[in-house]
């Protein structure tokens, strides 16, 4: 399963990377939300996993754009925040999952797999 990781604390996006390759996943990183829009329209992912506080682009923009492109990949939303604000973003641009800071290892992979499961389903 290959999976992009857009996220701009570096050593967080790195240790998802080395965590979910652990786990037989493919794994891209990019350190913004440009990054990220590129990244998604060069490449097939499987999941998508994207920090809503992003520099260039929020991934809340880009998850907009994703869904405003066609494009149906299941992703998983990283925040900072304790409370956001997902009821409305998810009934516009269908978001699956949301999951607050910090993100431990067990939780992403467990999310990723779901996500990829998911979406074999409706395939």
């Amino acid at each position: 399963m290959r999976v992009l990781i857009a996220d701009d604390e570096i050593e967080i996006a790195k240790a998802l990377k080395v965590l979910l390759e652990r786990s037989c996943f493919l794994v891209d990183i990019v350190f913004d939300g440009i990054s990220a829009w590129d990244a998604v329209r060069c490449t097939g992912y499987d999941v998508i996993v994207l920090d809503i506080m992003m520099p260039g682009m929020d991934g809340l923009t880009v998850l907009k754009k994703l869904r405003e492109a066609g494009n149906a990949t299941p992703v998983l939303l990283l925040t900072a925040k304790a409370e956001v604000e997902i009821v409305a973003v998810s009934g516009g641009t269908d978001v699956t999952m949301e999951c607050s800071m910090p993100v431990y290892h067990t939780l992403c992979i467990g999310c990723c797999e779901k996500l990829s499961q998911e979406r074999k389903k409706k395939k």
